[in-house]
């Protein structure tokens, strides 16, 4: 065996055992509590995310405790846990790099906060892309975003308002045009 499949070896066993270590550590179900805590901070960011504008925004639509069951309910516990640590490392970043909790930043810093954590979820080789998810889990930022863009689209005023939304359709057509200043999704 020559050096570099020594060096090779030595970083996967020390990968897997870290992840293993870290991520894949036995426990129960989160409890609710630890994100209960959270929900403000989550309103925050889903508001960063989908801002109001001439329609809702995110925090008009509540959505940050629909964000809260979705994990709770619908996330395994890895993706549980990498939820939490998410937020915990995102409020620990804005405090690093703007001596204030991500709340009290300004839109611009918020901006730059989330613009990192995006690029931290992000991954160019698909690859690799596939064998984290695998073993670690869904990357924070893209649960977020997630159900941040699900809770919206499914809820009263983001379909009503922020969507056009036709609740009773006559009939499904596959290619429609769009009219001028229609709204995207729409059904008629």
């Amino acid at each position: 065996m020559n050096r570099r499949q020594a060096i090779l070896g030595g970083v996967t066993v020390f990968g897997l055992g870290f992840s293993i270590f870290k991520w894949g550590r036995p426990g129960k179900r989160i409890d609710l509590s630890d994100l209960e805590h959270q929900k403000k901070l989550i309103e925050e960011l889903a508001e960063c995310i989908i801002p109001e504008t001439d329609t809702p925004g995110a925090k008009t639509a509540g959505l940050q405790d629909f964000v809260v069951k979705a994990v709770y309910n619908c996330e395994n516990l890895r993706n549980q846990r990498n939820f939490i640590d998410g937020l915990q490392d995102l409020e620990d970043y804005a405090i690093n790099h703007f001596k204030k909790s991500f709340i009290h930043c300004s839109p611009k810093d918020k901006k730059e906060i989330l613009s990192y954590f995006d690029q931290q979820s992000r991954s160019f080789n698909l690859f690799f892309k596939k064998a984290k998810r695998k073993i670690l889990g869904d990357p924070f930022f893209y649960l977020l975003k997630k159900y941040i863009v699900i809770g919206y689209c499914t809820s009263i005023k983001g379909a009503n308002q922020g969507l056009a939304y036709d609740y009773i359709p006559s009939t499904y057509e596959s290619c429609t045009n769009i009219l001028k200043d229609q709204k995207s999704w729409a059904t008629k």
